[in-house]
């Protein structure tokens, strides 16, 4: 991640160095990125993407707090002349070529300047692979998940635009950070427990992030019952813990390829301690997989566990309000602590 935070210092600018925000971190397949501030005044900055390739190529999406989106490429090997634009045709599937200009930002790195930017982004986003044809700079990129990064990605500046980190200053508190890795493995025991599950296998940290989730969080799944269900927490840059459904809901329907329907609304399970509860259901032919987020406020994060109930069949004996019930009120305690 520190190597996209030095990319991204050039995407935005030549003279700005970028400080990663903790906790920020998201990503999709191949793609993984975060958001970081301006070093020099400790507000957000930006987000940024990026997907490496075979090639040595890394393709990168950033999208800035004044809303401006870039596409660039870098790589270590490029040796470009900053003084020099370079003219490149962009091709995505067998769609009309693009003729653009490949900016260089540094000697490893260019900015892609499209004209009619928005249609062009929109090819790249639903396209399947991008090929980039110049006399000095050339690659294809397969552009799989490209879509639902750059959703992402919005969503990551919608939830830091508020974001300003506070100038540390001696004997100051240090600010709250998320549960640590230790505790969410408590926090996924007691929802495994309050699912009454048998079978429980935890996923590995590839298998986590190949499901677009980042490195701290703890899954886990249960074949049996055809549930598979996680914890993590995130910043919240504003103290409303409603604010963030709209982003929650739009990750939960990432994960539905088919109609998703959705709802909201506050729980009261502990007194004291605000929690909301986020419903999602993803019918695609014959099937059907309902999702559950519960969120808990703890502090300046919020705190998610969620359940996917992949297998309707399999889970129908599970006692979903009275489980979801519970791990909510297992989740509390932290916010109490």
């Amino acid at each position: 991640m520190r190597i996209i935070s030095l990319i991204s210092a050039c995407l935005i600018s030549t003279a700005a160095s970028a400080e990663y925000i903790r906790g920020s971190d998201y990503g999709f397949k191949l793609w993984e990125g975060a958001a970081y501030t301006d070093d020099e005044s400790g507000q957000f900055s930006h987000c940024v993407v990026s997907a490496p390739y075979k090639s040595g190529d890394t393709l990168l999406i950033s999208f800035s707090k004044d809303k401006t989106l870039i596409v660039g490429v870098a790589n270590d090997d490029f040796n470009f002349d900053i003084n020099k634009n370079i003219p490149v045709t962009i091709y995505v599937d067998r769609r009309q070529p693009i003729y653009a200009t490949a900016i260089p930002v540094s000697s490893t790195m260019v900015t892609l300047s499209m004209p009619n930017f928005d249609q062009a982004m929109h090819y790249i986003q639903m396209g399947r692979t991008m090929k980039i044809d110049g006399r000095q700079f050339s690659g294809i990129y397969d552009l799989t998940g490209t879509k639902v990064a750059l959703e992402r990605t919005y969503s990551c500046a919608a939830s830091y635009y508020d974001y300003a980190s506070a100038p540390v200053q001696p004997d100051a508190p240090v600010q709250q950070e998320g549960l640590s890795k230790t505790a969410l493995f408590q926090v996924a025991t007691n929802m495994i427990t309050s699912i009454d599950v048998s079978d429980a296998k935890y996923l590995s940290e590839a298998e986590i992030e190949n499901l677009g989730f980042g490195a701290a969080s703890v899954f886990w799944q249960s074949d049996d019952l055809g549930i598979l269900a996680g914890t993590l927490t995130a910043h919240r840059p504003t103290g409303d813990l409603r604010a963030t459904d709209s982003q929650d809901l739009a990750l939960m329907s990432d994960f539905c390829e088919g109609d998703f329907a959705s709802s909201s609304q506050k729980v009261s399970h502990v007194e004291g301690v605000s929690q909301r509860e986020l419903r999602g259901i993803c019918r695609l032919d014959d099937s059907e997989t309902q999702i559950i987020t519960t969120k808990t406020d703890i502090g300046e994060h919020t705190l998610y566990n969620i359940v996917f109930f992949l297998n309707t069949e399999k889970a129908g004996e599970v006692k979903r309000a009275e489980a979801t019930g519970n791990i909510a009120i297992h989740a509390a305690s932290y916010a109490i602590e």
